[in-house]
């Protein structure tokens, strides 16, 4: 629990350096608390949801945890392979490569939502190792505007960590709708989807955890 505890404290303050470098406010907690590093402990998602409104913006989104059991290096895998993203990204319709960018970031393009309204977008993705031995990863993504969008912003990161024998998921996203009516009439669900993307995750590497040696 106490490693929980120190491990989060540095995540927060990964976090505000994050978004002070995107010009983004997070009025964030600075730790987890007894009872939802418990929650954690017996495998349940721990979420935060959070609003930031600046310079004229709305953001919605905030962050959420999880433990998974299966090795960082294998959550590292998956959240590395664009095939699985329509599997662990909610209401994700279609998910299509671009390429590799010059400075070494994946570009894909996204489209989520349901048949009454959905939008597309194009991601950046940049995944920092941590740790020579795997043990843990920053990926970051945010949206490229130089691409058609039909949101106005969106960004965030995975953190990978080895906590013990399991492997801790964090993951902060915001987004900025836009101010059109669609945007606010389903901005409560867009927030809640989007935080479960850890419970997705971990769900799609248990199942697709690797058969033991024989």
């Amino acid at each position: 629990m106490a490693l929980l505890a120190r491990a989060t404290v540095r995540l927060w303050a990964m976090m505000l350096a994050f978004f002070a470098a995107t010009s983004m406010a997070y009025a964030g907690g600075s730790e987890l608390t007894e009872a939802e590093i418990a929650r954690l402990e017996t495998g349940q998602m721990v979420v935060r949801p959070e609003n930031v409104e600046r310079a004229g913006r709305r953001y919605i989104g905030g962050v959420s945890y999880i433990m998974i059991d299966a090795p960082a290096e294998h959550v590292i895998d998956v959240l590395d392979d664009v095939r699985t993203y329509r599997h662990i990204l909610p209401r994700t319709r279609s998910v299509r490569w671009l390429g590799i960018a010059r400075d070494a970031d994946t570009i894909v393009e996204l489209e989520q939502g349901n048949a009454l309204a959905h939008g597309k977008y194009v991601v950046r993705i940049r995944r920092d190792r941590t740790d020579q031995d795997a043990s843990s990863a920053l990926i970051r993504f945010w949206l490229d505007p130089g691409f058609s969008h039909d949101i106005e912003d969106a960004s965030g990161f995975f953190q990978i960590e080895t906590v013990g024998e399991k492997t801790r998921l964090t993951y902060l996203v915001m987004v900025d709708l836009g101010a059109g009516v669609w945007g606010q009439m389903f901005e409560g669900r867009i927030r809640r989807a989007a935080l479960s993307t850890p419970l997705l995750v971990k769900k799609y590497v248990e199942s697709h955890l690797p058969a033991p040696p024989t």
